[in-house]
């Protein structure tokens, strides 16, 4: 059944496609949480009055992640939904060297073939591995990207902890939120692991502090120290609203 109702939404779709004059592919590397790796497959096209669109095309269980292996899975993918390779003109992909290797990447091998096709690396992705590296230079911002990958996982691993969090929100009249796991190359990940705790820095800071004093939890005695200093706070709320300023512009662009 939901093969059938897939084939029905597909169709219009993949017709959409192959009437565009120009088509462009976005692919990347991802696992699933049965820790097998999978190839994202994405299309950008034209409809008949020039108007862009993105959908997805396919998710594609692989067995590693060489490049001849992705390279199989990309044209298996094209031959399946029967899609126009002499309309491809772009291939768009993050900065791995598999996918941009000169010599046998992905990008080249499929240059090889379709010699037109023109490889981009996604610039968000660079930048922000740029920033990563930058930002190791000062040793603060190392601890501190630590710190918010650290009481991520102190929330999520536990059930109990997260109440204690919620329990904490409600009393001090704050939203519920989660504390985000941080990721370096997704700006938007990075701008809610940072804004989450700003608005609801309280709660965090007294969920772990009874945790401290009545459990006598060392990891949350360890994460209050960090957190309960003016360093801390005033390094929240400055990325918060680099962040959010950045994130917002690049919405803006998007429209």
């Amino acid at each position: 059944m939901l093969e059938i109702m897939s084939t029905v939404v597909e169709e219009p779709i993949l017709q959409d496609i192959s009437a565009s004059v120009a088509i462009g592919l976005e692919v990347d590397e991802t696992t699933d949480v049965s820790v097998k790796k999978q190839l994202d497959v994405h299309v950008r096209y034209m409809d008949k009055e020039g108007l862009l669109y993105s959908q997805f095309l396919d998710l594609v269980t692989v067995s590693d992640g060489r490049a001849d292996t992705i390279v199989k899975a990309i044209r298996d993918v094209l031959t399946k939904k029967n899609i126009p390779t002499q309309k491809i003109y772009g291939l768009g992909t993050d900065g791995a060297a598999v996918m941009t290797g000169r010599v046998n990447g992905v990008a080249k091998q499929l240059q090889d073939t379709f010699p037109w096709w023109v490889s981009v690396a996604c610039a968000a992705h660079r930048l922000a591995l740029c920033c990563k590296e930058a930002s190791s230079g000062v040793a603060y911002t190392d601890s501190f990207r630590d710190l918010l990958q650290q009481l991520h996982l102190y929330f999520r691993n536990s059930a109990n902890r997260t109440a204690v969090l919620q329990a904490a929100a409600e009393c001090l009249g704050l939203d519920n939120l989660k504390v985000k796991e941080v990721k370096d190359t997704h700006w938007l990940s990075q701008a809610m692991a940072i804004s989450n705790p700003q608005r609801n820095l309280s709660a965090v800071l007294a969920a772990l502090a009874e945790d401290t004093e009545l459990k006598k939890c060392s990891t949350a005695k360890g994460l209050y120290g960090f957190m309960a200093t003016y360093r801390f706070v005033a390094s929240v709320y400055l990325q918060a609203d680099v962040l959010s300023a950045g994130c917002q512009r690049c919405s803006r662009r998007k429209m």
